[in-house]
């Protein structure tokens, strides 16, 4: 199925799920009270994002590839360089390795929605790219269940990592919340999307194989 194909099943799917929320607004408005909510410039706005953040796109986006690094704030190295008795050559190395580490946290909760997509569109999910929907990233139209004809999904790393805002959407509504691991055990949680989603292709194994060609890229 083409991205455009997935767009109009996320209209339907919007169409027909209307009292989800309260408000009766499955799409992100993006913060912008001023747009007629479902007007066309409205759905022009979420089928830009949603095109423009599927990874062929953005992949080709040369201002992401030249994006300017966010300045460090020097105090901090400074705190850490008096706290641990660093030198001038540690405490570098230590930044550099502290914004690797960030700026590979930055990518990993869509490395992690990108793999996965990967494995189940072939079961009819549709990733939800760009934010478009609130509080869901994969959806499903399920034709032989009348009772629940859509299976709603949001997707998290970690058991810890969901904000207040996002349990607060999910809340009263048949979304369901996967995560990838448990904080506070070395554990993962693969098996539970399997049950999911259906499909056998998921575990930790095959994900850490996707990183690693991410990392090359």
């Amino acid at each position: 199925m083409k991205s455009h194909q997935e767009f109009e099943i996320i209209k339907e799917f919007e169409r027909n799920n209307q009292n989800i929320f309260t408000d009766g607004e499955p799409f992100n408005r993006y913060r912008s009270k001023k747009i007629i909510y479902r007007s066309n410039e409205h759905l022009a706005i979420l089928k830009e994002r949603f095109l423009n953040d599927r990874p062929l796109a953005k992949e080709n986006k040369t201002q992401d590839k030249n994006k300017k690094s966010v300045i460090p704030d020097s105090a901090i190295y400074e705190y850490i360089k008096e706290k641990h008795n660093f030198d001038d050559e540690n405490i570098l190395l230590v930044r550099d390795h502290h914004n690797m580490a960030m700026d590979a946290e930055n990518r990993f909760g869509y490395y992690l929605e990108e793999f996965i997509y990967n494995n189940i569109k072939k079961k009819n999910w549709i990733w939800c790219t760009g934010s478009i929907l609130r509080g869901i990233d994969f959806i499903k139209k399920d034709t032989k269940n009348k009772n629940e004809p859509w299976i709603m999904l949001q997707i998290k790393n970690s058991d810890n990592s969901e904000n207040s805002s996002s349990n607060k959407i999910r809340k009263g509504t048949n979304i369901k919340k996967w995560f990838r691991r448990f904080s506070m055990r070395n554990d993962t949680n693969w098996d539970k999307l399997i049950d999911i989603t259906s499909c056998n292709d998921l575990s930790e194994d095959s994900f850490l194989k996707f990183l690693r060609i991410k990392a090359k890229t």
